[in-house]
């Protein structure tokens, strides 16, 4: 028997215990919302990869609006080195007969560059319209994401508040 000391050692114990059971409850609540987090993050996981597969023919479109780019510049190049050959050709008072053949080497290269040019052109369209709607699919993403997450934190205080108070 502790004699007079009895009364504050109750007190003591049933603290003890009701601060126990209040961190058993804060642990209990934190380890749902650690499995409700696993299970957002699961569901993350195969979003992304529906959004990546949704996205796709913007990848495509990207790549496409790549190559063609270079593809461009080359016959750009190309189409300029000609024109100068046919300028050389001109300077160098050669026959009309080989003046002719550059010509005709220089209308070809230009009509490629032309074609080239348009089918840039319906490639940069279709970029912007298929960007500016996937930017707005992983706008909505992201955003849903930040918001959930803004949940679980807000979660997390208030059972830490409840738990404190």
């Amino acid at each position: 028997n502790y004699g007079t000391y009895s009364p504050i050692l109750t007190a003591l114990k049933t603290c003890s215990e009701k601060l126990s059971s209040v961190h058993n409850a804060t642990l209990n609540k934190v380890n749902e919302l650690l499995k409700e987090i696993l299970r957002y993050s699961e569901d993350l996981h195969k979003k992304h990869k529906q959004i990546k597969d949704e996205e796709s023919a913007t990848s495509e479109v990207v790549k496409s609006l790549q190559e063609t780019s270079s593809l461009l510049y080359k016959h750009k190049e190309f189409y300029k080195s000609k024109q100068q050959e046919l300028e050389k050709v001109k300077r160098d008072n050669q026959n009309s007969k080989d003046v002719e053949k550059v010509e005709a080497k220089v209308k070809k290269a230009q009509e490629d560059y032309r074609a080239l040019v348009e089918k840039y052109s319906t490639i940069l369209d279709d970029f912007e319209v298929k960007m500016a709607t996937s930017c707005k699919h992983f706008q909505q993403a992201e955003t849903l994401y930040l918001t959930q997450m803004i949940d679980f934190t807000q979660t997390y205080i208030d059972n830490l508040d409840e738990n404190h108070n």
